[in-house]
């Protein structure tokens, strides 16, 4: 998704998303917990059951899971008006995303909760859940076989006739996998199986040419498990039974907490993280694996040397050394935890690796080791003008503040962000070198924002990993190395740490504690909440609190108070009022005006969006150097402010048509920053934009679909200018992104001056097209600021009596060359009415026989009218003659016979 942040409107649907209870789509966001944005300015959500389908609601509201109200308590302390999509968060500044196995944390921890429990109670203490779904699509009658035998199909050899025995009975599957063979433990699909890759349809019985299928023998792509889908999944014989059922045996009920994290929370990028918050509701202490390494007598040291020539970048390198290991697939057990997780299993090395940063926080890099020839590991920064080719196959010139891994001679990977190609480890690997390291968060930041590369581990190390928890996870690493590569691990790790990094230490002043909250806390429960949260505590008067190094955002008292706070319960804590009255502010004078502009347009069908005033160079419509280029930019793609709002419009525009919503009718409020010319500050305004695109909502259930037109967004805009109390005329030449031939220049009318109120039109199908936009988009833009300076002296409500007299109608029909607008030829029958006027309705416009060409028809009725008199005849006649001579003569037009 784009960076930007969309909400519901009172009148409209919103975003849709795939079902996972079989429905065609999910509940739009306004039924997911969304509030309409519009009088109160806000929205809230409930984080937990954005993700399910109505049904799937419903029978977590019977089961007492789904949570009655929206949670947003988090939402309130970080003193956030709304809750902010999950897409949208994942995507959003300053926000990184975890996901972590239900049952996964509950190896390390004891509880009862269930998933959404757990969910509220996490986001409660401000580790915020956004979305709680399953990790595999259900299957049912899928059970464990052996095949006995195999032959070839009689007429169709690509095909072979097993016969499996699923302990029921012998079952005859037409199977065309490579690895299909005698002896092989395989999942079945009997017949009356749903998979997904039936897509909701039940497996039956199927000839082949003679031979009768009684099931299906299934790939783990056919089952969702993974996305092999070249061969049968295969079974280990000693893990497994035949006749099994496969769903229960691979224990694949498991759903995905997905998780929002301020940037300071580093230490909840990992499972052990989430676990000990847990632990710290529960009133318990996380759990860790015991390590059962069995190591050589041979030491490591023998074979690897470690020299630090850059300890700024990297404080701390350590690793371990496996040799005599087998690369192969990784068991089921650890690639069911990597995909609840959202990581993809590669093959038992690289897995390894990624199971343990994802479990202790601690990013690790295995290396084939073959590639260091003279065993050293030489940490350097760069060479001038150094390049590197990465593991996606990527040459980089390096900045110069990277942190390199070398071998001594050749570079292997950029530390803290990713290794090499050279280095990577392959199918033929044997010994592998372990890296354990900690790089500077700053470094790592910065040479990753200059690459463009963010991965997990970056994030990790630019978040603050734990130095002081690397020999823990090498440890891990090693004992699962011993055990799923088969390979020997060399006896102690390898470790350079020139300056180590001690914990922080405070005094914690209870006195302070409960001023601070407005509480009565005991010392003792004060201590206690932080001992669970695995803080040394030191008894004294006052204690001493020993920080441990995996919380590097703790660095103050103010800090650990506020651990205190959110594990003792926000909502325990008392609300006092210490004044009472109204507090004078100074109200923000444009406020009103946006509030109103919301309000109208909201009240109009549309839905507010909210941006990102950071963007990427690519997604604008405006010259570079009109660019105002931010000097440290979080990634690529938001280096500069935007300069408009086209492109931010037409990415939510391309997100929602791919997720299968047709009709979107949307405006966005938003600042622009362009530099300007000749200076080197730069111009800062607030613009209006709105945009049209799909179907336009059908009136009733007798009118025929239509896709949205100009007058569509001509009638949005007459309404909302008159609610201003303000007119416009349209005058052709807009300028990019809109088509040259549907482009138009707003003025506010009647005219103060020569300057344009905003343009309108069709974006240009080419532009759009580099959003991935095909259909047809509406689109116009307006310099708020003039609109609210000008509308707020004409929008106050003037009251007109309701006519006592009638009207008298004249019609007046024309011929102009086609080039006329028909709103010019209005304004010149205003202005030739006078005070007799009442009212001008275009009611055809024709071109065609006996029409000539390039000319076209306009007949207009016209209403003629006095507040205190009946008008004469002579009185309608007179000014319809003034009218038809200022039409024909400014016009060049001729009166149609």
């Amino acid at each position: 998704m784009s960076n930007c942040l969309s909400y519901a409107s009172t009148k409209r649907k919103g975003l849709k998303a795939p079902c996972p209870h079989g429905g065609a789509t999910a509940l739009s966001l306004r039924t997911r917990g969304f509030q309409p944005l519009g009088v109160t300015g806000r929205a809230t959500a409930s984080p937990l059951w954005r993700g399910g389908c109505p049904q799937a609601l419903r029978n977590a509201q019977r089961e007492g899971e789904a949570p009655a109200e929206p949670c947003c308590r988090r939402a309130k302390r970080l003193g956030r008006s709304l809750a902010l999509p999950h897409r949208a968060i994942q995507h959003s500044i300053g926000v990184s995303a975890m996901k972590v196995g239900y049952n996964w944390l509950k190896d390390y921890v004891a509880f009862e909760w269930s998933p959404s429990e757990l969910g509220e109670r996490l986001t409660s203490i401000g580790t915020a859940v956004n979305a709680i779904e399953p990790v595999f699509d259900r299957f049912k009658h899928v059970v464990i076989g052996r095949i006995e035998n195999s032959t070839p199909h009689p007429s169709r050899p690509e095909l072979r006739v097993l016969t499996v025995d699923v302990r029921s009975g012998r079952r005859t599957i037409v199977c065309g996998a490579p690895n299909a063979r005698p002896g092989l433990m395989v999942a079945v699909a009997l017949p009356g199986a749903e998979i997904p890759a039936l897509h909701g349809e039940v497996l039956g019985a199927r000839e082949f040419d003679t031979v009768t299928s009684e099931g299906m023998c299934c790939s783990e792509a056919e089952l969702g498990v993974s996305p092999e889908a070249d061969a049968l999944m295969e079974l280990d014989p000693e893990e497994f039974t035949v006749g099994d059922d496969l769903w229960q045996v691979l224990a694949l009920d498991e759903v995905s907490l997905s998780f929002e994290l301020t940037p300071n929370r580093a230490d909840c990028l990992s499972v052990f993280g989430i676990a000990r918050e847990i632990a710290a509701m529960v009133g318990a202490r996380m759990l860790r694996p015991e390590i059962r390494l069995s190591e050589s007598r041979e030491p490591a040291e023998k074979h690897v040397r470690v020299s630090i020539e850059d300890p700024e970048g990297c404080p701390r390198y350590a690793a371990r050394l496996v040799r005599k290991g087998m690369v192969r697939s990784s068991p089921f057990w650890m690639k069911r935890r990597l995909r609840s997780a959202g990581v993809r299993p590669i093959n038992n090395a690289v897995d390894i690796t990624n199971f343990v940063m994802l479990e202790t926080g601690q990013p690790l890099h295995a290396f084939d080791f073959s590639k260091f020839p003279d065993g050293r590991v030489v940490v350097r920064q760069p060479v001038t003008g150094e390049e590197f080719v990465t593991l996606d196959d990527v040459k980089r010139k390096l900045p110069a503040d990277a942190v390199m891994i070398t071998n001594g001679r050749d570079s292997v990977a950029i530390g803290g962000i990713m290794g090499g190609a050279d280095s990577e480890v392959t199918s033929l690997t044997t010994t592998f070198l372990i890296e354990g390291a900690y790089f500077s968060p700053a470094r790592t930041r910065r040479t990753r924002t200059r690459l463009g590369l963010l991965t997990e581990s970056a994030q990790r190390f630019e978040k603050g990993a734990d130095p002081n928890g690397i020999p823990y996870a090498l440890d891990r690493a090693g004992e699962m190395f011993g055990l799923l590569t088969g390979g020997e691990v060399l006896g102690r790790i390898v470790d350079s740490y020139p300056h180590p990094i001690d914990p922080v230490k405070l005094d914690l002043d209870p006195e302070q504690v409960n001023r601070v909250l407005g509480t009565s806390l005991s010392t003792p429960s004060m201590v206690s909440v932080l001992a669970s949260l695995e803080f040394g505590v030191a008894t004294g008067k006052p204690p001493t609190i020993t920080i441990p190094t995996f919380r590097p955002d703790v660095t103050r008292e103010i800090d650990l108070i506020e651990e205190i706070a959110r594990i003792h319960g926000y909502e325990k804590i008392p609300v006092t009022r210490r004044a009472a009255g109204a507090v004078p502010t100074r109200r923000d004078p444009d406020a009103a005006c946006k509030k109103r502009t919301r309000d109208i347009l909201i009240g109009l069908g549309l839905d507010e969006v909210i941006c990102n005033s950071m963007t990427d160079p690519a997604s604008t419509f405006v010259d570079a150097h009109r660019h105002v280029v931010l000097r440290n930019p979080l990634s690529a793609d938001l280096s500069i402010l935007r300069p408009e709002l086209f492109g931010s419009l037409l990415t939510v525009v391309a997100h929602n048509l791919n997720r299968q919503v047709d009709s979107i009718a949307i405006f966005e409020l938003g600042r622009v920053f362009q530099l300007q010319d000749g200076e080197p500050s730069y111009d800062e305004r607030t613009e209006l934009i709105l945009a049209f695109c799909g179907q336009a909502p059908t009136a009733g259930w007798g009118e025929a679909a239509r896709a949205y037109d100009f007058f569509d967004l001509k009638a949005t805009l007459t309404e909302f200018m008159a609610q201003w109390g303000m007119g416009f005329s349209i005058v052709p030449g807009a300028s990019a992104p809109f088509l040259a031939s549907q482009g138009f220049v707003l003025f506010s009318e009647p005219r103060s001056s020569s300057m344009a109120l905003g343009q309108m039109g069709l974006i240009d199908p080419a532009h759009a097209r580099r959003f991935g936009v095909k259909e047809p988009v509406w689109s116009a833009v307006l310099d708020f600021e003039m609109l609210c300076g000008t509308g707020k002296k004409k929008s106050v409500p003037q009251y007109v009596a309701l006519p006592r007299f009638p009207a008298a109608y004249r019609d007046l029909a024309i011929i102009v060359d086609d080039s006329v607008s028909c709103g010019n030829v209005q304004r010149t029958i205003a202005m030739a009415g006078g005070k007799l006027l009442d009212r001008i309705r275009l009611f055809d416009r024709y071109t065609g026989p006996p029409i000539p060409a390039g000319k076209v028809n306009l007949a207009f009725s016209i209403s003629y009218r006095l507040p205190d008199r009946t008008l004469t005849d002579e009185e309608t006649e007179s000014a319809h003659r003034r009218i038809v001579e200022a039409v024909l003569s400014a016009h060049d037009a001729k009166l149609r016979e």
